[in-house]
């Protein structure tokens, strides 16, 4: 079947030609006009034209439309047009080392997702059960902290959002307590207080196992006292009823050798190098402490652009450690906020959200029958107190 458009180039050229160049006067003009006529009429006439535009134009104008059509729709959702965008930039990127359009358009689609609020639609994607994480490649670095962390985040900015009507104080005293209660509700009855049978059933989750292990070795802590009070045995022993004669300032120097912390010596061959290094003062052992941080954010941002620039290698069997007594030049800021106080822990005010109270027997009259006929026809003496007879004689 002919194309109309070459139908009508071959019955009606003429009128074609004639069309295009219209009332324009200029000699000059009109053979230009007529001359641009007739290269594009040959050149839909040209089987080769059309082979060209099937198999490389066709194709891009198609993932193009179903990106539109998607995003014209009312009732689209963010991981929808998520995906489609990520499958538009997929199918360009495939061409953009042979084609210049394949890298304006990807260029073109990355600027359309650098104007999105990427955090909204990648969790949406993230929290719809059937996408999850499988849809995000290798190169994301995705993983359940990160996902974790930008969640929350997300969550309290799009709640700290002010309602239509703003609520009374008392209307939200009202709604905080219902909430709380439904919840609390809703644990107790799934898993009551056994924190460890609650992550013990995520563990049926694959995405999330990394970080139930985690969680659940974190519970499994147990923290020995005994070892604790074996450290100041020797202070204790010495600073007890019967020997109270020590003076305030030989038992802060006993105090002070006993809180020094000991580090191991190089173990270099170098004998001149074999020099103990004691850190005397806590000052001095968080300063040490500070430095090794720093060393280890170097060596994870070292290995993390190698990992980048080669990541057909494979990873070195051993990771060498750095020197004891180098200086880091490491200016960035600490991304935790520990080291921390007792008092920014647990000082102020403390909301308690869950209340743990004993559920309350319920007793009724069937069950105290049941109970006295099980103890007529048993062996046992009845305790103190205690009714005997048949439940017909019994009267509550």
């Amino acid at each position: 079947m002919v194309a109309p458009i070459r139908a009508a180039i071959l019955n009606q050229r003429d009128n074609i030609i004639k069309a295009q160049v219209g009332a324009e006067a200029n000699t000059h003009k009109i053979k230009t006009l007529e001359k641009d006529t007739i290269y594009y009429c040959n050149l839909v006439e040209s089987n080769a034209w059309w082979d060209k535009l099937q198999k490389s134009v066709i194709p891009d104008l198609e993932h193009i439309c179903c990106l539109t059509n998607i995003a014209q729709s009312n009732h689209v959702r963010p991981d929808q047009f998520l995906l489609a965008l990520g499958g538009l930039f997929l199918h360009f990127h495939q061409k953009s080392a042979e084609h210049s359009l394949g890298q304006h358009m990807c260029k073109h689609v990355k600027k359309c997702c650098k104007e999105l609020d990427q955090v909204v639609f990648v969790l949406t994607l993230v929290l719809n059960p059937s996408e999850k994480l499988s849809r995000f490649g290798d190169k994301a670095q995705i993983d359940v902290l990160k996902i974790s962390t930008e969640l929350i985040t997300l969550f309290k900015r799009m709640n700290s959002r002010p309602t239509k009507n703003a609520l009374t104080a008392k209307q939200q005293a009202k709604f905080d307590t219902e909430q709380k209660d439904t919840v609390q509700k809703s644990y107790d009855e799934l898993h009551g207080d056994n924190l460890i049978g609650f992550w013990e059933m995520l563990k049926m989750r694959k995405d999330v196992i990394s970080f139930v292990n985690f969680a659940l070795q974190l519970l499994h802590l147990v923290v020995n006292q005994a070892r604790l009070e074996h450290w100041f045995s020797d202070f204790l022993n010495k600073k007890n009823k019967k020997r109270n004669r020590l003076g305030l300032a030989k038992m802060a120097q006993q105090a002070k050798k006993l809180l020094s912390v000991p580090r191991d010596t190089d173990n270099s061959d170098n004998e001149g190098g074999k020099t103990s290094v004691v850190v005397q003062t806590s000052s001095a052992w968080r300063k040490q402490v500070a430095e090794w941080q720093a060393e280890m954010r170097e060596l994870d941002m070292v290995f993390t652009c190698e990992g980048v620039a080669d990541k057909d290698k494979d990873l070195p069997s051993s990771i060498p450690l750095p020197p004891l007594n180098s200086v880091s030049t490491c200016h960035c800021a600490p991304c935790s906020w520990f080291p921390t106080t007792l008092a920014s822990l647990f000082g102020g005010v403390v909301e308690n959200l869950f209340t743990l109270a004993c559920r309350e027997r319920v007793v009724s009259e069937e069950s105290l029958y049941m109970e006295l006929l099980a103890a007529e026809h048993s062996d046992e003496e009845p305790d103190v107190g205690a009714q005997e007879g048949s439940g017909d004689d019994y009267e509550g």
